[in-house]
């Protein structure tokens, strides 16, 4: 339930597919909606997902409880100094953090939880989805993926040069 007078909502919660590792996330008061809701193109995502763009909220590690089975959750560099997180039994692709940036996470909105997506009102799921922001738009897939709604703050590299709508 959202609390609009404060600014703060309950912990919302998600998971791997085979329920093996499971996360809940607290929001301090001042925090709702999250700040950071990006949509990412690029191609370790696509690849990670299975899709072809990745819903992204990051956050404080902090926020989130991980909760895990049998040492379920791993993490595998996909790059110098980056992991990407993953339950070892079904596979689902959790999470993103870079060592140079330990106050943020990423954690894939897919994994949030059928009720907090879709369930109540769906107020919960919208503003949880609505990207502020998207990455790595030059491996958009042009007509398909390059459609999604967000504000134009489009970053395409690791330098943050920034594109212009077509």
């Amino acid at each position: 339930m959202d609390d609009t007078a404060s600014g703060a909502h309950e912990p919302i919660s998600g998971g791997c597919l085979c329920k093996a590792v499971r996360y809940s996330i607290a929001f301090p008061e001042g925090s709702w909606p999250p700040q950071r809701r990006e949509i990412c193109h690029c191609t370790q995502c696509r690849k990670a997902t299975g899709a072809l763009m990745a819903h992204i909220l990051t956050l404080e590690p902090s926020r989130i409880t991980w909760t895990c089975e049998d040492r379920s959750f791993r993490e595998y560099s996909s790059s110098p100094g980056v992991f990407r997180g993953f339950c070892q039994s079904c596979g689902s692709t959790l999470s993103w953090r870079n060592v140079s940036t330990p106050t943020e996470i990423d954690l894939y909105v897919g994994t949030l939880d059928e009720s907090v997506l879709v369930g109540g009102d769906g107020e919960t799921g919208r503003a949880i989805v609505a990207a502020e922001r998207q990455l790595w738009c030059r491996n958009r897939v042009r007509g398909v993926s390059d459609g999604v709604v967000s504000p134009v703050m489009y970053r395409t590299d690791a330098s943050g040069e920034v594109l212009k709508p077509e």
